[in-house]
Parts: structure tokens; C-alpha cells; sequence
């Protein structure tokens, strides 16, 4: 059995207009009966004779949209497959008709309206409730809250500040479905500790100093990560779900713009295919990618600004001159790739065009240890260079050495940063250049990796 999404609808019948009790009664029998509306159960109507208002309470399959879809094909002007007289269909077009659906916990949430003589629903889907939670707590204004404070969102979440630091760091505790704990530094709005269990937290570890000291001797680990807690989803939906300045309209497609959008969707879906390989050896490709920015007017973007298609992808204009561009394209990877890569869930692209001949004038693929904000075009172009000849020196130096190295001792031989060491030997690995062996701490049973090359 498919999920079940629950929606509620009021129709208000013109009040100016004099009840035709037959046609009433057929709309409201064809709702009970024509399946769409009883996919969990029974359709509960009722009516308010005083208001001459339906109310109607109903289950869908996934999501309500077969259900808004059957009532816009009623409304329609077409003549295929109505299933409501003409005198049925009338007191629907001359009806103000309000909605909403949502499935709790799953992110889809939506809301319907139609005015009076109107032939079509405006249907609107909210579009934050996969939000992560330092966006969460942004959003309803927890990081305002003087330390020890708690603030209650309709009678079924609580959220308590218990600490905040002079460093950024803010620790949370969230009740709601269960008791969770959750440690963001908000400057860089990443969640650095999570566990779903408040209570045990905060008996032994009470304070960000005791969980981050905890988590350095390995006395506290990491639970499953936010998105694995029991009632995450429901959580957040019952914070920012009713919310109406999240609600956006979902706009109608005329046939050709349908074929355009498509057409666009293969090309973004080109771009994330083919995200993982080397620019810099790779100019074909390279020119395919610089077509479809241009395609997709990514070059008419004004510094800072985004286009967004959805979860996968990501593409930012950093900087640009005159003729030259600096995009940011970041990928979000799924659970299998990024087990197979060895890296985290996002990866970043950074591309430099020239746009007037769309020429590719360099490119690094980078494991989200370039600190964003220092970026500018400037110091990411020398960025490139110093990266490529850091690369070739640890290169030249597992080969003379012969012997297995961590990324942290290279780190110290190059006097370079610790997390560019270990992405250059990500990328070294990547590129079938060296080999890497696993080991296991005996102490503390962690697990790093040494590098060599044959």
C-alpha cells in the first residue's frame, strides 16, 4: 500500500444562489464514491447549511494531487471524461473552494484556493520542509533566544538554548516527537554534533565544552545524524509547516514551455552525470558543460545569485568581469556514491570561463575543505596552480620514499593545511595515481588510512 496523505477542502457555495438540493447531493456523492478521495478511509463531509459551506476530510494515494487534478478536469472548459453534470460542474465553478494536503514527516505539504468563477485551482507547495535544521532554527529565530530560554511552537515542539559560546557555537535541545540534542556552529551553519537521546546528554555532557572534549577522547560518539531521528521530518513540519510565506505557486506550463523545461532537465541532468571527471583532461566535456551554462543563462546571473534544481543541484555565480566568470557548482551525492568515492555527501566544482569565446580556462574539483568565504577570482586561480604543484610534489615524493605516509604527515612534510592534504590525496586516489591502506587505532579503535605508491 502507497503512503497516505491526508487533505481537508472547504467549498463555499454562492450564497446568491439558490440550492438545487439534487445537484449538491451529486457532487457530494461523487466525491464519496469516485475513489480518489478514500484511499486511507472513509470521506467525512459535512455541510453547513447556515454558510453553505462543504467540509470535506479525505485520504490520497502519496500525495492529493489526483484529487486537485480531478477537480480541475470538472472545472474545466474540455469535455473528456467528466464525471459531474453540467448543473454539478457550474456549482463547483461558482463555488470559492479552499485546501490543503500534506503527508506528515515526508516534506509535502500543499495548499489549494480557487475565487468564484474561477476555472482552475492555484495550487501552492511549500518549499522549506527540507530544510536542514541550522536553516530550522534561523527560520523561527532560535539562535535569538538568551541562553537557558525555551520557546514552545504550537503546543508540540519546545526548543531550549541551553548554551551559546563566544565562539558561534550554539547547543539546542528540540522536544518534539522525541528529545533530541544538537550543537551548530552557526557561522558556518553546520550541525557538529547531534544525538537523539536529551536525557543521557544532558547527565554526563551538559556543556559544548564537555561534548566537544568528549567527542576529541572518544568517550561520546556521533549518533546516526539528524536525518536518521525517529520523527525528524514531523518535527520540522510541525514548526515551520504553517507558514505562509513559504508557500509558492505552482505555475501552469503551456505544452512548448513543458518542452522546454525537459529539454533543460536533460541538460542539468548531463551536468550531475557527469560531475566526476577531470576538466583539465577532459575538453570536450568541458565545452558540452560550458554550453549548457550558457543554455540555461547562467551567464545573465547577477554575483550571488543561484539557480536551483532541487536537491541535486546547485550552480552559483561567485564573481565576474567583464568577460570572465567564476561559478560554484555544488552537488549534493547519494549514500551509495559517496560510500564508493570515500567522501562527503557534497562535492563543489569551481569553473573559470571566458565567456566570450566559452573558452575553459581552468577547473578544480574540491572536497569541501576551501574555506567559501575567502573565495574570490583572484586567489582561486593561484589556488589551481599551488594545488596542481602540491599535487605533483606529493607525487614525486610517495614515489622516491617508498614507504606509507598519513595525510597528516604529509601535511607537515609540505607545510601545507591538513584538509588540502587530504584532498589532494583523495584526488590522487580517485585518479588511480597512488594506493591507500587501512588501519585501526588500537587505542581508540578509529580508523585512518596511509598512502603510498607502487
Amino acid at each position: 500500500m502507497a503512503n497516505i496523505a491526508d487533505g481537508f477542502l472547504t467549498i463555499s457555495l454562492n450564497k446568491a444562489s439558490k440550492l438545487n438540493k439534487g445537484v449538491f447531493e451529486e457532487v457530494i456523492n461523487n466525491l464519496k464514491n469516485n475513489g480518489l478521495f478514500t484511499y486511507g478511509g472513509d470521506c467525512d463531509i459535512t455541510f453547513n447549511e447556515e454558510r453553505k459551506e462543504i467540509q470535506v476530510g479525505f485520504s490520497g494515494r502519496w500525495s492529493c494531487d489526483s484529487c486537485w487534478e480531478w477537480i480541475n478536469n470538472e472545472l474545466s472548459d474540455g469535455k473528456n471524461n467528466k464525471e459531474l453534470s453540467s448543473e454539478a460542474r457550474t456549482l463547483l465553478i461558482n463555488s470559492e473552494i479552499d485546501g490543503y494536503s500534506y503527508e506528515w514527516g515526508t516534506q509535502y505539504r500543499d495548499r489549494v484556493e480557487k475565487k468564484s468563477g474561477a476555472k482552475k485551482l492555484n495550487q501552492y507547495y511549500h518549499t522549506k520542509l527540507d530544510s536542514e535544521w541550522p536553516e530550522v532554527l534561523e527560520i523561527i529565530n532560535a539562535y535569538n533566544l538568551n541562553q537557558g530560554d525555551s520557546k514552545s511552537f504550537n503546543g508540540t515542539v519546545k526548543i531550549t538554548l541551553r548554551e551559546k559560546s563566544e565562539e558561534g557555537k550554539y547547543l539546542f535541545e528540540i522536544n518534539g516527537v522525541e528529545d533530541y540534542i544538537i550543537l551548530i556552529d552557526k557561522a558556518s551553519g553546520q550541525v557538529e554534533f547531534s544525538y537523539d537521546d536529551a536525557l543521557f546528554i544532558n547527565k554526563k555532557f551538559d556543556s559544548i565544552k564537555k561534548i566537544l572534549d568528549g567527542i576529541k577522547n572518544s568517550d561520546l560518539e556521533q549518533d546516526r545524524g539528524v536525518d536518521t531521528w525517529d520523527g525528524n521530518g514531523e518535527t520540522i513540519d510541525d514548526l515551520i509547516g504553517d507558514i505562509d510565506e513559504f508557500y509558492e505557486l505552482i505555475e501552469d506550463y503551456t505544452a512548448e514551455k513543458e518542452d522546454e523545461e525537459a529539454e533543460k532537465e536533460d541538460e542539468i541532468e548531463y551536468l550531475v552525470e557527469n560531475f566526476h571527471f577531470n576538466l583539465n583532461e577532459d575538453q570536450k566535456k568541458c565545452n558540452e558543460i560550458l554550453k549548457i551554462l550558457e543554455k540555461i543563462n547562467a551567464f545573465d546571473l547577477k554575483k550571488g545569485d543561484a539557480l536551483d534544481y532541487g536537491s541535486n543541484l546547485l550552480i552559483t555565480l561567485c564573481e565576474k568581469s567583464k568577460e570572465e566568470h567564476l561559478f560554484k557548482i555544488k552537488k549534493k551525492l547519494g549514500k551509495i556514491v559517496q560510500d564508493i568515492l570515500d567522501i562527503p555527501a557534497e562535492c563543489v566544482l569551481y569553473i573559470l570561463v571566458h565567456k566570450t569565446f566559452l573558452q575553459f580556462n581552468g577547473s578544480k574539483l574540491e572536497y569541501n575543505f576551501y574555506p567559501e568565504d575567502d573565495i574570490n577570482y583572484a586567489n582561486l586561480v593561484d589556488f589551481w596552480f599551488r594545488r596542481k604543484k602540491l599535487s605533483n610534489d606529493f607525487l614525486a615524493f610517495l614515489i622516491k620514499e617508498k614507504k606509507e605516509f598519513t595525510y597528516k604527515e604529509l601535511s607537515e612534510e609540505f607545510k601545507c593545511d591538513p584538509g588540502e592534504a587530504g584532498g589532494i590525496c583523495r584526488d590522487l586516489i580517485n585518479e588511480g595515481q597512488i594506493e591507500r591502506t587501512k588501519f585501526i587505532d588500537k587505542e581508540s579503535g578509529k580508523i585512518y588510512w596511509k598512502y603510498w605508491k607502487k
